[in-house]
């Protein structure tokens, strides 16, 4: 049976903090070939990507700004989208530079590409300073991409050195669907790394789904995770624009921290996400400490009322 959560100990919740402490992702570009529902992101067809990806003029600054990310300790770099390899020379020329500081890079990628030999080639060897693939495929994906195609991909990315990780998306609890597609997953490449999520309604699968509304609540009750959050560091938008994590929070530019952007430089929005006081204390101790706090100051806040 597929686990949809997990449980870690401090020493884990430790070593994740850390290691968003040590990262900045990228968002190349909202567009994406594929139609998933289940994505997590506002993605928009790929006809449209000049008008939502990132300026070129941007990423040559963020390619030379690698040197100081690293100066204030980054060590990996996230290049996500959409589908970022719509971006392809961006994509080699930030993982070049990210090379050349000492920072790693990991690519998160649909595989659209994958099709053929010809193409899966010509991406492959295009990105030759990409450490590390994630691949997206699940019974979301399938529709579109073969699991073949999938396999030939990943075989393909780790003759080259490079490592590959295949992210599962899948209901939570997991369907018969989801667990059949993963025995597959495993029959057909049972050597590499499988992570598994479980879907969220944020993004295209938000809009998948009409919110239901909240049940009511005693007094007191709060509806928020309890455990500290395990963001994975900062994430520049195609815009410029920034937000704290890549998680739910990516399509929306009403958070207090969309208020920092790219334009005083890499360095700078890192050190604004480090030392903001309000994301230390969601990374310290979670949400439900702050948002009962809020309710015992302010009982008609909207965040105490849920």
């Amino acid at each position: 049976m597929i686990a949809t959560s997990i449980r870690m100990t401090d020493a884990d919740l430790i070593l994740l903090q850390r290691a968003g402490e040590r990262h900045v992702g990228f968002s190349l570009t909202k567009a994406c070939p594929l139609s998933c529902a289940h994505c997590s992101a506002a993605t928009v067809p790929a006809s449209m990507r000049r008008a939502v990806s990132m300026p070129a003029a941007l990423v040559r600054r963020c390619c030379a700004e690698m040197p100081a990310l690293a100066a204030r300790g980054v060590r990996a770099i996230s290049l996500t989208g959409g589908e970022p390899v719509l971006c392809l020379d961006d994509v080699a020329a930030l993982s070049r530079a990210a090379r050349e500081a000492g920072i790693r890079t990991t690519l998160v990628t649909g595989l659209y590409w994958a099709a053929g030999p010809a193409s899966r080639r010509r991406v492959i060897a295009a990105l030759p300073d990409v450490d590390r693939w994630n691949i997206s495929w699940d019974r979301f994906h399938a529709a579109e991409v073969r699991l073949t195609d999938v396999a030939h991909a990943a075989r393909a990315i780790r003759d080259t050195g490079a490592a590959v990780t295949i992210r599962v998306a899948v209901d939570d609890p997991a369907t018969p669907e989801d667990e059949a597609m993963y025995d597959r997953l495993v029959d057909a490449i049972p050597d590499v790394e499988i992570v598994v999520q479980s879907v969220r309604p944020v993004g295209r699968a938000g809009g998948a789904v009409p919110p239901a509304d909240p049940p009511p609540r005693a007094a007191g009750d709060v509806s928020a995770p309890s455990w500290p959050c395990l963001s994975t560091g900062p994430l520049v938008m195609p815009d410029g624009s920034a937000r704290p994590c890549c998680s739910s929070m990516i399509d929306e530019p009403d958070h207090p921290f969309a208020a920092r952007t790219a334009a005083d430089g890499l360095a700078a929005l890192h050190r604004d996400w480090t030392d903001d006081p309000l994301l230390l204390l969601l990374r310290g101790i979670g949400f439900a400490p702050i948002i009962r706090l809020i309710g015992e100051i302010a009982p008609d806040h909207a965040l105490a009322k849920g």
